[in-house]
């Protein structure tokens, strides 16, 4: 299964992490990748064969790297 099937059966479901974490993606909303990556690690450890660890490792890095920018630019008030 995709992360993004994962995600996206996580908004069918009754637990919802706010904001979703499928919206915040497609909406590339920074100031909310923090919960995206609770999110993902919860999944991961869950559900561990899912993603490879270097796929987590990835992705967690990219969210982090991106919430790293979006600080650095002076976008957050």
């Amino acid at each position: 299964m995709a992360l993004a099937e994962v995600l996206k059966a996580s908004l069918k479901e009754d637990w919802r992490p706010i904001p979703p974490s499928w919206h915040v993606i497609r909406q590339k909303d920074v100031k909310h990748y923090g919960k995206v990556e609770e999110f993902v690690t919860m999944v991961t450890q869950t559900v561990p064969e899912l993603l490879s660890f270097k796929q987590t490792a990835q992705l967690i890095l990219g969210l982090r790297a991106r919430v790293s920018r979006f600080h650095k630019s002076g976008w957050m008030s």
